[in-house]
């Protein structure tokens, strides 16, 4: 009952001790800003700031004054005005953080000389600093996106900072007129050097890498009596008794392109012409045959001169490009390069041996007796007569590109090596030989100088691997090439191509060995 009582009377709070209540009075004074007032703020600013606007970083400053009126206070109490001095400083960007670490950065660029004329921002590579362990992280570190020149710099400024000595030593100094300098600037700017071959060739290596047999989808079916490479070098030729082919070069890969039966001649000799349109092919008949390559017709010529018994061992081409001409036995016939028409017969001092060209144009000749004679086809005539000092026939002999050697094989497996200027010279009937190449016992059938007059291939075709080198500046045979393992059974021909890079070696087995002679560059 007395509970209920409490209750209808206003419940418990009303038995229980009151507290007494804060009153809190809501009357503000509202503050005015008159003009003297603004003079008493800038006054008590300028006392406890001083009367610069400006710290000393040179950042501007500010003040404001906060007025406080005290809760309850009365009308005749003045408000306390307190005045806070701020200063706002401009963020820092990145400009201002590259040009604060590299005071020096503005300078050098305007004095770079070689500085782009403009720069494309998508072509920059963007660095992206990544810190795996943030609390080894330098305080000093750049911003996280770096361009790569940025980042270079940030790189060099670290070394600097941590090794601690002078490092003038590492930048390069070029001086004017240092020769080394222009080399290594030259080395620096292509790869020349690295990757031209020098083709001085040295007396004791010559480097061979067997190559795959030049006719090794179709192999002859006789010994190969002639070989010889296109001009250009992309074609070669190859020919057996009754077999003509030609075949297409690229790199190593070799592909037959033509292969001409010929029945009615047996064939003895064939070459290019010096513009490497036509095959000239000559044999045992009067007759010979012309092949067209950008034809790819044949042309038969019969009985030039209305011989009828003769028959042509070898066929040269004058350099001059005018003439061709056919050995036989008893005498040379001229014929014209265009016309193929038979113009002169040349008789020496009795049967001919063997015949060839000098660098000047001159067709040496020797004949059984001995004898050579040099003659000018053009005049028809003899320019000049000597004697070999063997004083025997000439088997196989060619003359330098260089024009300064005469090589002389004979029967007896002596190679007698002339100076020509000494033959030219016209003096005594037998000129001195300068050297005698007597590596091979056998009879000499093939002597053949590389392009720039280097190396001289002399060989027999008596025995296996009847072949050597010889290195001309030196007249000493290369000691490590053909060895007993070299796959070259009897050599019938032999030829280097245009700029030396393969020489090939016909075979009696029909086969043509084609070796990548290392030190010349070109093919």
């Amino acid at each position: 009952q007395d509970m209920a009582t409490m209750s209808e009377e206003g419940g418990l709070d009303a038995y229980l001790p009151q507290k007494k209540k804060r009153v809190i009075s809501k009357k503000r004074v509202a503050t005015k800003f008159t003009a003297e007032d603004k003079k008493k703020e800038a006054a008590l600013t300028q006392s406890l700031f001083g009367p610069s606007s400006h710290d000393d970083d040179g950042h501007a400053t500010s003040s404001t004054t906060t007025t406080i009126t005290r809760v309850g206070a009365s009308d005749d109490e003045a408000p306390e005005e307190i005045s806070t001095h701020r200063t706002k400083r401009k963020r820092p960007t990145k400009t201002d953080k590259t040009s604060s670490t590299d005071p020096t950065q503005k300078s050098e660029e305007e004095e770079d000389p070689n500085k782009p004329a403009w720069v494309d921002e998508d072509d920059e590579n963007i660095v992206q600093l990544v810190s795996k362990r943030k609390k080894y992280k330098q305080s000093s570190a750049p911003d996280s996106l770096l361009s790569a020149a940025e980042y270079e710099r940030h790189l060099r400024q670290q070394h600097i900072k941590f090794a601690k000595q002078d490092v003038d030593w590492a930048q390069m100094k070029p001086k004017e007129g240092d020769e080394e300098d222009a080399d290594l600037d030259e080395f620096q700017r292509s790869t020349k050097r690295l990757t031209q071959r020098d083709e001085k060739l040295s007396d004791s290596f010559i480097h061979l890498i067997l190559q795959t047999d030049v006719n090794d989808a179709s192999p002859h079916r006789g010994p190969v009596l002639a070989t010889e490479y296109h001009p250009s070098g992309q074609l070669f030729m190859s020919v057996d008794e009754s077999t003509f082919q030609l075949h297409q070069l690229a790199g190593k890969e070799t592909s037959l392109a033509q292969n001409f039966k010929i029945k009615d001649m047996k064939i003895a000799h064939a070459c290019f012409t010096k513009d490497g349109q036509q095959v000239i092919i000559c044999g045992a008949t009067p007759s010979i045959y012309v092949y067209d390559i950008l034809s790819g017709s044949m042309q038969f010529i019969h009985r030039i001169g209305g011989k009828q018994k003769t028959i042509y061992r070898q066929v040269l081409v004058t350099p001059d490009e005018k003439f061709i001409l056919l050995r036989s036995d008893d005498e040379i016939t001229v014929m014209g390069a265009q016309s193929k028409i038979w113009i002169c017969d040349i008789v020496g001092a009795g049967p001919i041996k063997s015949a060839c060209f000098t660098a000047n144009g001159l067709l040496l000749c020797s004949y059984v007796t001995g004898v050579c004679m040099l003659w000018d086809v053009e005049k028809r005539k003899a320019v000049h007569r000597f004697t070999s000092v063997s004083y025997s026939a000439a088997t196989s002999m060619s003359c330098s590109p260089d024009g300064k050697y005469l090589a002389y094989g004979t029967d007896n497996g002596i190679v007698d090596i002339y100076n020509m200027e000494d033959i030219k010279a016209g003096g005594p009937p037998l000129p001195k030989t300068i050297h005698q190449v007597s590596n091979i016992t056998k009879q000499i059938h093939s002597v053949v100088f590389n392009h720039d007059s280097q190396v001289l291939s002399i060989s027999t075709r008596i025995g296996k691997c009847g072949i050597r080198l010889v290195h001309v500046p030196t007249f000493h045979v290369f000691p490590n090439w053909p060895i007993e393992s070299t796959p070259i059974p009897c050599v019938r021909s032999f030829c280097f191509s245009p700029h030396s890079g393969f020489m090939t070696v016909g075979t009696t087995l029909g086969k043509v060995k084609r070796f990548r002679m290392r030190q010349y560059a070109s093919v």
